[in-house]
């Protein structure tokens, strides 16, 4: 016996019965599997769609959140015609922890302004009327995008966690109390040059008008600037024309310091400070006065136009061990860094080291 079906075909009564218990058993398994997923041990529990982050680009930079008016910063304000300021130059580490790469070695120094107007005039700012050669947030982004390898390398490795970072965030995380941020960091998307240049644009701070009883932070970058120098940023009166001057100091020169404590008795710790720095390579004691502790070497010597001398200065004196009570002599050299990196932090001399591992030699140093 047969049936015609709809497109005058003949099919088996036999073959049809097949097909309907297959459809029954695929539905059948389809519900265990359903069932098997939303219930539990504690019992039921809905499914967790992975949240947004894992479809977005990861961010290229920490979202820092710019405090919103200048007497909320850490740094002390600068104020005129109630007018406040704030600018914080960032450092080597700081920029590092924030950008996770290395923009003053690229000749990139952020600087964080807060700017606050409590007058009841506004102004127009402008980052050319702080630096005229500031760099914009895109040439930032050109200049830290990674290696077109570690681009593919970071794809890669999204590819192959997607799949399991989606189960943990779906399945895995709902039924337990635990969390893998780590795994679920692995597989956000990885950031391009656009994500980059749009997290940088967030938090690069715009020109526009400073409005009256209003407040407005965020990065300008700039080229490496001179130490313990004064920048200005003027700010254009909207009404009348009649600029602004705000004054910046920049960072000052930095330092290297060395500290060393030995157990041996003042005159020893005397002599044989300054017979090393008298041994050591490049050094020139220019003086010396053992009733102070102050003893003053130079190092370095010009070269054409490259000088490298700078002039330091170690100081020998008594102190106290707050756990043992003991007397220790203290040695601390303390000198400008010798030359200048175009990251603008500079380097020291390998000499300075060579100078406290003399004096480790002949004492141990506590």
């Amino acid at each position: 016996m047969t049936r015609r079906n709809t497109v005058g075909r003949t099919m088996p009564v036999a073959s049809l019965a097949t097909l309907a218990g297959w459809k029954r058993g695929t539905v059948l398994m389809l519900g265990v599997l359903v069932g098997a997923a939303s219930t539990g041990c504690g019992g039921y529990f809905p499914l967790r769609w992975p949240s947004k982050d894992m479809w977005t680009p990861s961010h290229s930079v920490y979202m820092l959140e710019p405090p919103s008016s200048a007497m909320e910063a850490d740094v002390h304000p600068i104020h005129k015609h109630d007018v406040f300021m704030t600018a914080e130059f960032f450092s080597v580490q700081r920029t590092q922890a924030m950008f996770g790469r290395d923009l003053l070695g690229k000749g990139i120094r952020p600087l964080l302004l807060v700017l606050a107007n409590e007058s009841p005039q506004a102004y127009q700012f402008s980052k050319a009327q702080l630096d005229p050669h500031y760099i914009p947030a895109a040439e930032v982004a050109r200049a830290m995008a990674p290696h077109l390898i570690a681009t593919v390398l970071a794809h890669l490795k999204w590819v192959a966690l997607f799949i399991p970072g989606l189960i943990v965030e779906s399945v895995i995380e709902p039924t337990t109390t635990l969390d893998f941020p780590v795994i679920e960091e692995a597989v956000r998307r990885p950031s391009t040059g656009e994500s980059l240049k749009d997290d940088l644009l967030k938090i690069e701070l715009a020109d526009g008008v400073l409005e009256p009883h209003s407040s407005r932070a965020g990065f300008v970058f700039v080229p490496p600037v001179a130490f313990d120098t004064v920048k200005t940023l003027t700010l254009i009166d909207a009404k009348t024309q009649q600029p602004l001057v705000l004054e910046i100091s920049t960072p000052p020169r930095p330092s290297y310091v060395n500290v060393r404590a030995y157990s041996k008795s003042y005159d020893v710790i005397w002599e044989t400070v300054t017979t090393t720095a008298a041994r050591v390579w490049n050094w020139k004691v220019t003086s010396a006065d053992k009733t102070t502790g102050r003893l003053t070497a130079h190092k370095g010597r010009p070269f054409l136009w490259w000088d490298t001398t700078a002039t330091m200065t170690i100081g020998v004196q008594p102190i106290r061990n707050p756990k043992t009570q003991q007397i220790l002599i203290e040695v601390r050299l303390e000198s400008p860094f010798l030359g200048f990196r175009h990251d603008g932090e500079g380097i020291y001399s390998r000499s300075i080291d060579r100078f406290f591992e003399l004096l480790d030699e002949r004492f141990k140093a506590r």
